[in-house]
């Protein structure tokens, strides 16, 4: 696994295949200076000895060196050595090699040509190799190595006259750096392997290992944790599952409400065919006992994942509110927050797209990075002295090679999980002190302090976002700190798909009153009012980064919702992905208004005063790296309109933005640190908006879109104008 942290988007990049322009590489085993003086005997004693003499609480770690010329390393790719063939393509996936070999478009990124390939390691470098076999998390692996860090330092021999050589100095920070996990580790091992390395293939099944894991996680979480207890111990429910022997309803009244109560919830996807659900007249019948051949299969894993982690009571919604009553809905649905924020534990049903699926079943097969190959160890035997040459041969024939399997698994891949598509979901989890997330590739723990997963690399980052852990409002960088993850949570909120659209400000709003009570910020339409003027310049993913997004919507436009279900102003007006266009990635950029300032907020209704000019949307064509164009005439080619300009973003997809229709463009702000001296406008685009539904009269606009411009433009001139957004 090819690591490039802090340098580029992504924290993990494989070290992709690269081709040569004559022949084609093999495929095969290690070559013979692997086997030869590499991987050897001597290794695998070292590291036999590193295992016998560590502590048995601290990690282990033994390194190794060697050295070679880059023309060999390229031989041995061509005759198909796995371990040859990654660290070359390592060394020419290196973003160092890249600032040197590869030309820059004009906005300064690197062309996707492909420059360089595997003939460029036929040259006189010398490579020098640093492997360093670790121990990745003491105590989760006992006595094991599990994981090989090689780091390649690249002297390239341009000084001495090597003109063909094109690989130029790699070392200190851009030296390349691969990560391997120990897959596993071969049955036809010798002994003393299988106590030094993982043997995963012998592990239980999924069914024998979840639950030991799951008592094992909460067991520590209990008893170190103190930020994942329940805010309220008194806090129960209005109704809970009791699981023991025949699942029934139970009241709150029946629970002896002055007693704690610790329950479990669930959070999955309904999906279609749900019809056992509590109504009010099955209230009664429920309150005897539930109908366990009607109960969907979620419901039911859910249920047996509760007794046998030792709780009596569970919460579903389905079955806990009257799906008919709405002044059951009204009470219940509000709380929801408080449900899942003192609940013990929250089961996640991550893997199921519908409640009758169910999730306790096996993890799918591991998606690799670095698809795994063999690393054989041919450890001698001690043999008497054979008395003839075909003695000599038997024997060497009965050699027991002790092999290892390296490569690297792929991170968490949240769209895989159904779950993560939906928008109620999200509250649920980011709200829950503690969550066991029944995932497409296996279990997982998240807590406040915590988070697990068993199935990806041990270095590989959290899975999922969460809010603070601890209490009180946060001050100075902490608020900033609650900024940044609002931002992250707001956007996966608004990639997420509702079923009813009027759910858009219920579905989040437990999340909401967690932050407004952190940070005592005033919500206003899905904005902070404390961060109004920021929070104004969100805008969709442009087409030129939804490309590149592995999302779940094809189509980075979506429709507005009917009935509206927000002013246009809000970013809950639209769907498919929200990013702030002041703070991009939690960063703030440089931006102070320009000729723009917020009158009022009344309602949906937002008053505001600034510069504004009118031109004609001019829809781009296809490939082009955004949504449209502002102009002065959209009949005139490009080139014969004014330089500099506006490039828009439209927020949903509307059939009348076409060619010519005129626009409004209000401006915002300018960026206050100038890039190479040419300042950038950003701001609103806007139609006029009849207003009777209202009762508004005079300038009354609805948003359709953010548009930038370089430079002033016609702003300068423009005269302020006072106008209302609904």
């Amino acid at each position: 696994m090819l690591s490039r942290r802090g340098r580029r988007a992504c924290p993990y990049q494989p070290p992709r295949s690269h081709r040569s322009n004559g022949k084609l590489p093999k495929k095969g085993g290690l070559c013979r200076f692997c086997t030869k003086h590499v991987f050897t005997a001597a290794l695998l004693k070292g590291l036999q000895d590193a295992s016998s003499s560590s502590q048995p609480s601290g990690p282990m770690r033994h390194e190794i060196g060697y050295s070679r010329k880059a023309s060999a390393l390229s031989a041995s790719i061509f005759q198909g050595c796995p371990w040859c063939t990654c660290a070359g393509n390592g060394i020419l996936h290196s973003e160092h090699l890249d600032d040197v070999l590869l030309p820059r478009s004009r906005e300064g990124e690197h062309d996707d040509s492909p420059q360089v390939t595997l003939d460029d390691l036929s040259c006189g470098a010398v490579l020098d190799f640093k492997l360093e076999f670790l121990q990745s998390e003491p105590g989760t692996m006992s006595g094991v190595f599990d994981q090989i860090k090689a780091r390649i330092e690249v002297t390239s021999d341009k000084h001495k006259g090597g003109w063909r050589c094109r690989l130029p100095d790699m070392k200190g920070e851009d030296a390349v750096s691969l990560t391997f996990e120990v897959i596993d580790s071969s049955e036809d091992s010798v002994d003393a392997t299988t106590a030094i390395f993982p043997r995963r293939s012998l592990l239980p099944k999924f069914e024998d290992t979840w639950l030991p894991a799951a008592l094992g996680w909460l067991q520590t979480c209990k008893g170190s944790h103190k930020t994942c207890d329940a805010q309220h111990d008194t806090f129960q429910p209005e109704r809970l599952i009791m699981v023991r022997g025949r699942p029934l309803i139970v009241q709150r009244d029946a629970t002896k409400k002055d007693v704690p109560v610790q329950y479990t919830t669930l959070s999955y996807v309904w999906g279609a065919g749900q019809t056992y659900v509590l109504t009010q007249s099955s209230l009664d019948e429920m309150c005897q006992g539930l109908d366990e051949t009607r109960l969907p299969r979620t419901i039911a894993d859910a249920i047996d994942v509760t007794r046998r982690l030792g709780y009596d009571y569970l919460w579903v919604d389905a079955l806990c509110i009257v799906q008919d009553s709405p002044a059951d809905k009204a009470t219940q649905l509000p709380m929801m927050g408080d449900i899942y924020r003192n609940c013990a534990l929250t089961i996640v049903a991550a893997n199921s797209a519908a409640a009758t699926e169910g999730f306790l079943r096996p993890p799918d097969e591991p998606d690799y990075y670095i698809p795994p190959f063999a690393v054989p160890f041919f450890q001698p035997q001690p043999q008497p002295q054979p008395q003839s040459q075909s003695q000599a041969k038997a024997k060497v024939k009965a050699k027991a090679p002790a092999s290892l399997q390296l490569g690297f698994r792929y991170d968490y891949k949240p769209w895989k999980d159904p779950i993560n598509d939906r928008a109620w979901t999200l509250q649920e989890r980011v709200l829950s002190a503690r969550s066991l997330v029944f995932s497409y590739d296996g279990v997982k723990w998240v807590c406040r302090e915590q988070q697990t997963n068993p199935s990806a690399p041990a270095d590989a980052p959290p899975p999922f976002p969460h809010l603070l852990k601890g209490g009180g409002i946060p001050t100075g960088p902490r608020q900033e700190e609650y900024r940044k993850i609002w931002l992250a949570l707001r956007e996966e909120y608004n990639r997420r798909k509702l079923t009813n659209a009027a759910d858009k400000f219920p579905a989040v709003s437990a999340i909401v009153s967690e932050v407004a009570s952190k940070t005592g910020w005033t919500y206003v339409a899905g904005l902070w009012q404390e961060h109004l003027f920021v929070d104004l310049h969100w805008h969709r993913h442009p087409v030129a980064i939804t490309r590149f997004l592995a999302t779940t919507t094809e189509d980075p436009l979506l429709p507005r919702p009917t009935p509206r279900v927000a002013p246009t102003w809000s970013w809950a007006s639209c769907g498919g992905g929200v990013i702030s266009g002041a703070e991009m990635g939690g960063t703030a950029r440089a931006l102070r208004a320009f000729h723009f300032r917020i009158l009022s907020v009344t309602g949906s209704v937002l008053a505001v005063r600034g510069r504004m000019v009118e031109r004609e949307w001019k829809e781009a064509g296809a490939g082009a790296l955004t949504d449209g164009y502002l102009v002065r005439d959209a009949r005139k080619q490009m080139w014969e309109d004014e330089s500099g300009y506006p490039i828009g973003t439209l927020d949903v997809l509307d059939p009348g933005m076409r060619s010519g229709r005129r626009i409004h463009c209000l401006a915002m702000s300018k960026e206050g640190e100038p890039h190479k001296g040419t300042p950038r406008v950003e701001g609103l685009m806007l139609v006029p908006s009849l207003g009777s539904g209202l009762g508004l009269a005079g300038r009354v606009f609805e948003r359709v879109g953010y548009f930038e411009v370089v430079g002033d433009g016609p702003f300068g001139s423009a005269e302020e104008v006072e106008l209302r957004i609904v």
